[in-house]
């Protein structure tokens, strides 16, 4: 647990214990309840919108590109606009992105290659500091600790969701179709996000393939990622996050990995399909531990416009 302290501080609710993790957890609580689920809804269909314009852009290039750091800087959108209503500019290109942008990437590279960074930075994070009576040295600190759990195990896991999905379903045609065909009888709407019951399990069932903690189990239960005391708090909030923006982009997009995890093609450039009904792939792509379990090559790919239409357009 201490190299997480090393990143997020030694005050983090992820890495507290006992009563000083329950006050923790009780501050957040409100803000990651259940009974308000598309709450934030508003929010991330913004922040999808720049995320497939990035793709566009992909799309004229034709090149490989890494997925990873556009699935990063759209989730570091919207972490960023949801814990304290502001926009940095995560998903524009560096000239244009704010100083605080270049900062938490800075933290995590930083961590990454064993060294430390000098610059501190103070943040006001409205769940941490509305029962304190005084915003003392000792509530700063916490509240810098909190708000930095919030934006690196925050985007990190979602991000994670999103590149093994995209992948995944890029193997797997049946599954992209049942999909295709439940978002074709969906209509867009809050009430009905939560009806997407295919999708949803389609992303619980990368979560647990790819669970971005590692694929260690532990003998105390609870310690696991769905429930216990210590489950993830935002758990609710990243399955929504992962059905608005997979319905989006697969509507939008075909994606084809790029390196490992390229599909075989046969004599006549067919792809190959196992007996699972997959594509079969040259060499397996694997996660790597990169402070969470990320693909090890940042999920390189291509994409080109998809061939299925129908539906609603996003």
């Amino acid at each position: 647990m201490w190299l997480y302290e090393r990143l997020l501080g030694p005050g983090s609710v992820l890495t507290a214990e006992a009563e000083e993790w329950k006050g923790l957890r009780k501050c957040f609580n409100p803000g990651f309840a259940p009974k308000h689920p598309v709450t934030p809804l508003p929010a991330i269909m913004d922040k999808v919108g720049q995320f497939l314009r990035n793709l566009d852009r992909q799309n004229t290039n034709d090149e490989a590109f890494r997925l990873d750091e556009l699935c990063s800087s759209l989730k570091l959108s919207i972490i960023s606009a949801m814990t304290m209503g502001m926009e940095f500019g995560a998903q524009l290109d560096k000239k244009h992105q704010n100083e605080f942008v270049q900062f938490h990437r800075e933290l995590t590279a930083n961590y990454k290659s064993g060294s430390s960074s000098n610059r501190s930075k103070r943040s006001q994070c409205t769940f941490c500091v509305q029962k304190a009576d005084n915003l003392d040295s000792n509530i700063l600190d916490q509240t810098c600790d909190q708000l930095k759990s919030l934006l690196s195990a925050g985007h990190d896991t979602t991000s994670i969701v999103l590149q093994w999905t995209f992948c995944e379903l890029s193997l797997a045609p049946h599954i992209l179709k049942t999909i295709w065909d439940e978002l074709d009888e969906t209509f867009w709407g809050e009430e009905l996000i939560n009806h997407m019951y295919y999708m949803s399990a389609v992303i619980k069932e990368i979560l647990r393939l790819y669970p971005p903690s590692g694929s260690a189990r532990y003998m105390s239960p609870g310690s696991e990622f769905t429930r216990g005391p210590r489950n993830c708090i935002g758990q609710e909030l990243l399955i929504l996050k992962a059905r608005v923006i997979v319905a989006c982009a697969v509507r939008r997009y075909d994606f084809a990995k790029v390196g490992p995890g390229v599909v075989v093609l046969d004599n006549q450039r067919n792809l190959k399909l196992n007996d699972r009904g997959q594509y079969e792939v040259e060499s397996p792509l694997y996660n790597t531990m990169q402070v969470t379990a990320k693909p090890v090559d940042g999920m390189r790919m291509r994409v080109s416009t998809v061939g299925h239409v129908g539906g609603v357009t996003p």
